[in-house]
């Protein structure tokens, strides 16, 4: 598998070297949230102790593949990091991709609850936690 990835970053990437670049697990870059426009998407209203869907859309370069999406849910609060993986150390190419990461979340108990999504600004940025106030009936 490792020499498979080596091969497509010399052919599709244009690496620069024969040996795979260090890979580092990252928090995701969240598209839109530099411009206030988060691509986030939480229910408004969810049913007890059903699953509902976030999605939350993440950008990087060519030499950024998609890891993923951790769920920690603690009473009323449940805490979405969306995962990527950088392959540092070849030559990368801004050009823009986006990766859908999906979780599911699921309050046992009715009333007002929290989604907190963790992600950053831009690449490399500090990570910020974004809140969505869900209903639960």
């Amino acid at each position: 598998m490792r020499a498979f990835s080596v091969i497509t970053c010399l052919l599709a990437l244009g690496c620069s070297s024969a040996t795979a670049p260090d890979e580092v697990k990252v928090v995701g870059t969240i598209v839109g949230l530099s411009e206030g426009v988060p691509q986030i998407e939480v229910p408004s209203t969810a049913q007890r102790g059903q699953a509902f869907t976030v999605r939350i859309t993440t950008t990087g370069n060519t030499c950024t593949e998609k890891l993923e999406t951790e769920v920690n849910v603690s009473d009323a609060v449940a805490v979405v990091t969306p995962y990527d993986l950088e392959h540092r150390g070849g030559q990368c190419h801004d050009i823009g991709r986006t990766f859908e990461h999906t979780a599911s979340v699921t309050f046992e108990q009715a009333g007002s609850a929290r989604v907190d999504i963790r992600g950053r600004e831009t690449p490399g940025g500090v990570i910020v936690t974004l809140q969505r106030t869900v209903v639960v009936q």
